[in-house]
């Protein structure tokens, strides 16, 4: 397996952890788990990003600030994928970070949702990337 295939193997299967992550964190989300949902979607935006950062050679591990970093020096500044994307693993680490600090009533409803809907956007974005490379 050449270099390019080895990147892309990584990258579909850390896109298949990241689905199986906001499917954790949808779940956990209906059933009132706003905190445990947050850290789940958290999860899959990290998964999602590291993702890209896999067909470029450049990932970190699961270390969300440097992720997030050359996620959006290596990525969203190329255009890869819309600023939006970007703005959605920020406001997932955010989320997740506050609920380890103040628990799950620092995600409200309407955050947590628009917590996810921003990651289903960064993995739908994410799999049309890897589905053209």
């Amino acid at each position: 397996m050449s270099g390019r295939e080895a990147a892309r193997a990584r990258a579909a299967a850390l896109l298949v952890a990241a689905r199986e992550a906001l499917g954790d964190a949808e779940l956990l989300a209906g059933g009132a788990r706003a905190g445990g949902a947050a850290l789940r979607a958290a999860d899959a935006a990290l998964a999602g990003a590291r993702a890209h950062l896999a067909l470029a050679g450049l990932d970190p591990g699961d270390d969300g600030p440097a992720v997030a970093l050359l996620f959006d020096r290596q990525v969203v500044a190329a255009g890869t994928v819309s600023h939006g994307c970007g703005l959605a693993l920020h406001r997932a680490l955010r989320a997740a970070r506050e609920v380890r600090l103040f628990g799950s009533a620092a995600v409200y409803p309407a955050r947590l949702q628009a917590v996810l809907e921003g990651v289903r956007q960064l993995l739908s974005e994410s799999e049309i990337v890897l589905a053209t490379s």
